[in-house]
């Protein structure tokens, strides 16, 4: 089933309801895709919401592809990174940033394996908790991530906080390739509220 892309600026409300696994009133397709929503796009690759599909890029408008992002509201300063919350790297400010997780129709989110892939994995709650390794992640929104609509970078918390480093998401940049979590850089990504 197809929910609406619902865009990290989404209103806590229709937050909330997707997080709960009620279906939102809407029509369009969800989608969230690299090169600030031009390119190839993430892709439930097992094509049936199972934990641990892999997560690979393929053509926007397709099926098995009802990624979103939500923001978490009531993790650190609701749903506002801090200096040391949920990233905490020395030298490090991400104040003010958005937190959020990727979410996948029915309930699930993106997260990484042990080798850094993205997969589909169990989603947080609106605290952050209960979520598999690597669905909590930061925006990282500034004027190289070209685009129309919503834009970011996506930082992930685990690894950064796990290698001491900044980590992204990143696109497989070809057709059927493994999105990806990277040091030092990452896919500007983009989609619809």
């Amino acid at each position: 089933m197809i929910r609406p892309l619902l865009g990290a600026m989404a209103a806590a409300a229709a937050i909330t309801i997707t997080i709960a696994g009620t279906t939102p009133a809407f029509a369009t397709q969800q989608e969230i895709c690299g090169n600030g929503g031009t390119g190839y796009c993430l892709n439930d690759w097992g094509g049936h919401d199972y934990i641990n599909d892999p997560v690979k890029m393929y053509y926007g408008s397709s099926s098995n592809e009802a990624f979103y992002p939500f923001r978490l509201i009531h993790m650190c300063n609701n749903g506002y990174a801090t200096s040391t919350c949920p990233i905490n790297i020395p030298g490090v400010n991400l104040t003010g940033h958005e937190i959020l997780a990727v979410g996948y129709s029915p309930g699930v989110c993106l997260l990484t394996t042990a080798g850094a892939f993205a997969v589909v994995g169990a989603g947080p709650d609106s605290y952050g908790n209960n979520g598999s390794n690597g669905v909590i992640m930061v925006t990282n929104n500034n004027s190289q991530c070209p685009g129309g609509g919503y834009v970011s970078y996506f930082i992930d918390r685990y690894w950064s906080n796990k290698d001491q480093k900044l980590v992204y998401l990143e696109s497989g940049g070809n057709l059927g390739v493994q999105a990806y979590f990277q040091i030092g850089s990452g896919t500007c990504w983009g989609w619809t509220p």
